[in-house]
């Protein structure tokens, strides 16, 4: 059996879309095996936050109580999120009481990225972190760039860790290239440094470029694919994304994008839509930067596809 603990349901992230999927997936392909702990109540967060953690631990250390008295031997026990105090227990269990017991978890980011907020706000988490990495038995991440940085900055072993990418619904996309354009410039990220939200505020406020914040609008997730369909170009010009998947989500609905040149970026995005400095960007050529062949680099992400590599 696979047993997997999810995040909570927050709308304007992509974990509610996250649980919502896999319960159609394991319908849809008939997973009996695989056992969901968890629930679509919403959960709210703020806009500079990721998660809420006192929220998260009230949220997720139920699931692992029931969990615990379903486990068996052979099971497989996959985390949304690997960054979760209380997955030690399961190297206790499983060596302790002999049960052969497998652990995988998906990574988001972690303190080992400079830009991720846990750094930059110093959590002092690299002992967790190694130990939490030491334990499990595969480790999943949304690019080869996180797959490397978890080598180098963490000593993981390449061999355990698979780039997956963040599972996306193709379907829910909009096609840009067929939708009257209301929005020139659109802004996904939280309003954070590290997602470049400073930069976006001087390009509004000195350059007076018109960038709509995705934030500001309280749009549901299906609200903002729309408008996202509806706009030229999505900005994002952050120091850390893992995945962008607001990125993912443009080229899904066949719309360009402009980000800059980083590591992150450079393994996920190709080079027609990297800048080099956002303050020499040619704003009056964003008509030309489309392809209207934008959807073909997310195929590969439809989550059908990530789950069956995820529960296999």
């Amino acid at each position: 059996m696979y047993h997997v603990i999810t995040l909570p349901s927050i709308d304007t992230r992509y974990t509610a879309q996250w649980y919502e999927w896999l319960i159609r997936w394991r319908r849809d392909y008939g997973r009996r095996d695989v056992l969901i702990y968890g629930d679509n109540k919403p959960h709210v967060v703020r806009p500079t936050e990721f998660l809420d953690y006192r929220d998260y631990y009230h949220y997720v250390l139920p699931l692992m109580d029931k969990m615990m008295d379903n486990l068996d031997s052979g099971d497989v026990v996959f985390f949304f999120d690997g960054e979760t105090a209380g997955i030690e227990m399961i190297e206790y269990i499983r060596k302790m009481e002999g049960i052969d017991i497998e652990l995988r978890t998906f990574w988001h980011s972690g303190t080992y990225d400079k830009y991720d907020l846990t750094a930059v706000r110093g959590v002092r988490g690299e002992y967790f972190e190694r130990g939490w990495f030491n334990i499990a038995d595969k480790i999943y991440v949304s690019s080869d760039y996180h797959k490397y940085l978890l080598n180098e900055k963490r000593d993981v072993p390449l061999d355990k860790i698979e780039s997956t990418g963040n599972p996306l619904d193709l379907d829910a996309f909009e096609d840009g290239t067929k939708v009257e354009k209301i929005y020139e410039i659109m802004f996904a990220g939280r309003k954070v440094k590290e997602k470049g939200y400073d930069i976006v505020q001087e390009l509004i406020n000195k350059k007076h470029l018109p960038i709509v914040c995705s934030l500001d609008m309280s749009w549901s997730k299906k609200e903002f694919y729309h408008a996202l369909a509806q706009s030229k170009v999505l900005f994002s010009p952050a120091q850390q994304d893992m995945f962008a998947t607001a990125v993912m989500e443009a080229f899904g609905s066949n719309i360009p994008v402009l980000v800059p040149d980083t590591p992150q970026y450079r393994a996920i995005v190709p080079e027609r839509y990297i800048y080099d400095d956002w303050k020499y960007i040619d704003w009056s050529n964003i008509d030309e930067l489309g392809t209207g062949e934008e959807r073909k680099l997310v195929e590969k992400y439809d989550y059908n596809s990530v789950f069956e590599r995820w529960f296999n």
